[in-house]
């Protein structure tokens, strides 16, 4: 019975992420960070399958627990947040791999990683897509599996101009309606349609 009228969505703002010192892993990589419900079983998978490729995935230590590491995997656990930047900052892409498709997690990174201008290959979880559109923003690779993911980091290589487009639309998408900035103007316009005030009528709340 509510009014659909009195709702609206308002994305998660994210600041640019603080990216410290000099460049830590030297070469080209591809990079994946985080540890909220992370599945790193597929990035291990393409790895197998991408040998002469080299990864660095920077989580938590319970995020490694079990898996078989290969070779071309460097990990990193429990580094300063302007380091875990620093490896995702010098990334050739960013991949976000989640425990599925339902998984309400990952925003921080994923907008982080938009900032920084990154290609990101992600799992097609709505809410991802939602801020990173699969073939505009992202690439979205099948829940679990590794063979799909190798496909998208092929894809990307393969592709000329691919990275930089996806990595150009997400950090204009990130700057325009992801920032902090746009969560307080939200808030500033939203209290000024509830509060009473006394110097006329309130703007209404941005929606964009």
């Amino acid at each position: 019975g509510m009014d659909p009228a009195r709702i609206t969505v308002v994305p998660w703002g994210v600041t640019p992420p603080e990216v410290g010192g000099e460049r830590l892993i030297d070469g080209n990589y591809i990079a994946s960070l985080g540890g909220e419900a992370r599945d790193y079983g597929p990035l291990m998978e393409a790895a197998r399958l991408l040998p002469e490729l080299k990864f660095v995935v920077v989580a938590r230590p319970q995020n490694l627990a079990g898996l078989d590491v290969p070779q071309n995997v460097i990990t990193m656990v429990n580094i300063p947040s302007p380091d875990a930047w620093n490896v995702v900052a010098h990334a050739d892409m960013h991949i976000l791999s989640m425990k599925s498709t339902e998984t309400p997690c990952g925003i921080v990174t994923l907008v982080g990683a938009m900032h920084l201008g990154k290609p990101q290959i992600v799992t097609g979880a709505a809410g991802i897509l939602e801020y990173a559109p699969a073939n505009e923003a992202s690439l979205a690779f099948e829940e679990g599996s590794g063979a799909s993911l190798a496909e998208a980091i092929q894809r990307i290589r393969s592709e000329g101009s691919l990275a930089q487009r996806l990595g150009q639309t997400a950090e204009k998408r990130a700057a325009a309606k992801f920032s902090e900035g746009m969560t307080m103007q939200f808030a500033e316009d939203y209290l000024l349609t509830v509060a009473d005030e006394p110097y006329g009528a309130a703007p209404a709340p941005r929606t964009s």
